[in-house]
C-alpha cells in the first residue's frame, strides 16, 4: 500500500530560480578564497527569549507558506523538500555577555546547511538574569531566499 501512496503522491514543486538567486546560492567566491556564504544574520536581543516550541509553530503556521523556506537549491530552480521545522532550530545557554557575542560570532561564521531549506534560528539564553544581560534570537536566511528587507518583509507577516 505504502508504494502505491508514493506513486498517487504529486511530484515535489520546482520554481525557476533568478540569475542572481542562483549565483548566490553556488556562492559568489571560490572555496579557495574562504569567505563565508551570504546569509544574512538577524540578532534580535531581548531579556527573554520566546518559547521554542510558540516559534515553531509560528514558522509552521506562516514562513513555510513560502515556497523558498521549504526549498533547497537544485541547478536553475528551487526543489520542494520535505521541512521538519524542529530541525531548523537550536538553542544555546550563554553565561555572559562576551559569552553571548562569542557564541554569535560562531554561528554566523558557519556555513549554512545546504542539504536542507536554508534558514535556521538560533535561541541564545543568558544564564544569569541581570540589567545588562541578554537573551538573543539569530535568525539566518541565505540571500538567496530573500535580501534584507525581504526578509523583514517575512517577518511582518508573523
Amino acid at each position: 500500500i505504502a508504494s502505491r501512496l508514493r506513486l498517487m503522491a504529486p511530484p515535489p514543486i520546482e520554481r525557476t530560480m533568478s540569475v542572481s538567486s542562483w549565483a548566490l546560492s553556488r556562492g559568489l567566491f571560490p572555496p579557495q578564497v574562504n569567505l563565508p556564504g551570504t546569509a544574512i544574520n538577524l540578532c534580535l536581543h531581548m531579556k527573554d527569549l520566546p518559547l521554542r516550541d510558540d516559534l515553531v509553530k509560528l514558522f509552521e503556521s506562516h514562513l513555510l507558506q513560502y515556497h523558498r523556506m521549504r526549498s533547497v537549491p537544485s541547478g536553475w530552480s528551487w526543489r520542494e523538500v520535505p521541512v521538519t521545522v524542529q530541525a531548523h532550530f537550536t538553542e544555546h545557554t550563554v553565561r555572559s555577555t562576551e559569552d553571548l557575542h562569542s557564541t554569535i560570532e560562531a554561528v554566523m561564521d558557519r556555513p549554512l546547511d545546504k542539504t536542507r531549506p536554508l534558514w535556521e534560528v538560533h535561541l541564545m539564553s543568558a544564564v544569569a538574569r541581570t540589567d545588562t544581560s541578554s537573551s538573543c534570537l539569530v535568525l539566518r536566511i541565505d540571500h538567496a531566499i530573500a535580501d534584507g528587507l525581504g526578509v523583514f518583509m517575512l517577518l511582518h507577516q508573523c
